[in-house]
């Protein structure tokens, strides 16, 4: 490609998340990459593309825009694992069938998928979200409820009690198994990302299986660490991609190369306002006291190395496109605003001007484009040595610039 690095902005992340999401679609219907195995050129595919962020939750908004585009996306290594949609109502199914009494728990599986009661009827029942489902008789309650809500309110009364009788008789992957497969939630699963969810499934299916083996033998307890992996995030619990774009931190794309990569959401910073009282060792070792906006020599050595890590991954986020490379960033107002610990806070002040010079042109749509040195090994510290130069050619009709 003549032109492999390129900027794309917005004025906020959804907007950028969009015009990402519209290049893609672009790239995807007419661009070419050289085949790793083989060398020579192709059609792109999904699988050929990779999104990275440094924050780990920036991935929301570019995984909705693709989906709104009907392009597969692939969360990596475990990334939101828990937030998907389907394993938080698998989770909620579980937790809700360890301890049917709880009214927490049974609202949150009334929220699920799983049953799809409305945001309005679990509001109405409130309190009385378990004994909805568990009393002989209706409650008074259900008599406010809509047609649909009351339907299915009933369909999950006549299932649950028999859900219930399973709990101590089967397994708790086996009784995972039966009652997704009787309420035929996997094959109800709609949208792009049908065949991850479907597998996402799968692998939950797998650690509620693994739990057993390690002796959490049961349902309370597969539950409860479940809840517990969920809040560290540490399963690592992702599928093999399948042909979909990659959406995934710099730390996880370590050691990858993808022929295209969108580098987003560089303004935002990962750091949170300072400590109003921070005790640190210095470099000799001895206690450092700094209050407020006291800039202690600590806080400078500690600041010093916050932005060396964050070069360091600036340049594996640059180093991890093969033929072409995005850079993106929100721009309001004239300015390319960069937070703490942010990627783009440790760009040259030039390079943050090509954002807004990019957010300039996209008014009267003249492309502005960069190209870089054939060295993919040039020092961070110097960007010029990965782009020369900017040149404006003709108007293309999208928002990569």
């Amino acid at each position: 490609d003549e032109n492999p690095v390129r900027f794309i902005v917005g004025d906020t992340v959804q907007a950028a998340a969009d015009s990402v999401a519209g290049e893609i679609v672009q790239l995807l219907s007419g661009a070419t990459v050289a085949d790793r195995t083989t060398g020579v050129r192709r059609q792109a595919r999904a699988a050929d593309i990779a999104i990275l962020f440094r924050s780990r939750d920036s991935h929301r908004d570019f995984e909705a825009a693709l989906d709104r585009r009907g392009v597969p996306t692939y969360v990596y290594k475990g990334l939101g694992f828990f937030d998907a949609d389907e394993i938080q109502d698998a989770v909620a199914l579980l937790r809700y069938l360890a301890d049917p009494l709880s009214d927490l728990r049974a609202a949150t599986l009334l929220r699920s998928r799983i049953v799809r009661l409305s945001d309005t009827a679990v509001a109405r029942l409130g309190p009385e979200s378990a004994a909805a489902i568990l009393s002989v008789d209706p409650l008074p309650a259900l008599a406010a409820l809509g047609d649909e809500d009351r339907r299915v309110l009933a369909l999950l009364r006549r299932g649950v009690p028999r859900w219930l009788s399973w709990v101590d008789h089967l397994a708790p992957s086996e009784l995972f198994d039966t009652v997704l497969h009787e309420t035929a939630y996997a094959f109800e699963l709609r949208g792009s990302r049908r065949r991850q969810a479907r597998e996402n499934l799968k692998k939950l299916r797998g650690m509620i299986r693994r739990a057993q083996n390690r002796g959490y033998a049961t349902l309370a307890r597969i539950a409860d660490h479940l809840e517990r992996l969920a809040v560290g995030d540490e399963s690592n619990a992702a599928i093999d991609a399948i042909d979909a774009v990659s959406l995934m931190t710099v730390h996880a794309a370590k050691g990858l190369e993808f022929p295209i990569v969108f580098v987003v959401n560089m303004g935002r910073g990962t750091g949170g306002p300072r400590a109003p009282i921070r005790v640190t060792d210095d470099v000799a070792g001895e206690a450092s006291v700094a209050i407020a906006d006291y800039q202690s020599e600590a806080d400078e050595d500690a600041q010093a190395r916050d932005r060396e890590e964050t070069r360091r991954l600036l340049y594996v986020a640059l180093t991890r496109a093969r033929d072409r490379l995005y850079l993106s960033a929100t721009v309001k107002d004239g300015v390319c605003r960069t937070g703490r610990g942010s990627l783009g806070e440790v760009l040259p002040a030039s390079v943050k001007a090509m954002f807004v010079a990019a957010a300039a042109s996209r008014l009267d749509r003249p492309e502005q484009r960069l190209e870089r040195h054939s060295s993919a090994d040039a020092p961070i510290d110097d960007f010029g040595a990965l782009v020369t130069r900017v040149r404006v050619p003709t108007a293309r009709p999208d928002s990569a610039v």
